[in-house]
């Protein structure tokens, strides 16, 4: 299956698309008949309203803790969302393009509520995981999101804090079923 988003603001305005690229027929297939398929490597563009591309989020092949990197669309690294071992709950670390923490991204056990921290513990943002609806819910992939962004972020954190919604929903809640 392939990934796609819409990203809306509060008043129902497109602001950004997030399509899956460079996706191969043969993990098409893979993807339809494995029962793991967010183990699979995925590579996404976030595009601006009129379709000029602002990021691209790669998911490389990972059983238990992938390393998504975040590019620009000219291929300089942002950064990267690694995924951190935690019995309870969701956990991300925020790095910069030299591996440095400048943030993390704590979830709930249900993976539904995020908070997002900058490299000294202040929340800088929250990520909610929102009720699709009935239909949506028992028969779609559709999961819908709130991104809530508290301050004016500086570059490298803005963009991960884009990216992370994108990444959370790639590592946690994608799968085919």
């Amino acid at each position: 299956m392939q990934a796609s988003y819409h990203v809306f603001d509060p008043n129902g305005a497109a602001l950004a698309n997030v399509r899956e690229i460079n996706l191969s027929p043969v993990m098409k297939v893979l993807r339809f008949f494995s029962e793991n398929s967010d183990n699979f490597p995925a590579n996404l563009q976030l595009s601006g309203p009129h379709g000029e591309p602002l990021l691209i989020v790669h998911k490389p092949f990972a059983f238990f803790h992938p390393k998504t990197q975040v590019r620009r669309p000219d291929g300089t690294l942002v950064g990267y969302i690694a995924k951190d071992f935690k019995l309870v709950g969701s956990r991300f670390h925020l790095l910069d393009p030299s591996g440095n923490r400048v943030g993390e991204i704590s979830g709930d056990w249900l993976g539904w509520e995020f908070s997002i921290t900058d490299g000294q513990g202040t929340s800088i943002a929250q990520v909610s995981k929102r009720f699709a609806g009935l239909t949506k819910e028992f028969f779609t992939t559709a999961d819908r999101y709130a991104v809530q962004i508290h301050y004016q972020l500086p570059e490298p954190l803005r963009s991960l804090v884009i990216a992370s919604t994108v990444t959370i929903d790639l590592v946690l809640h994608q799968s085919k079923n």
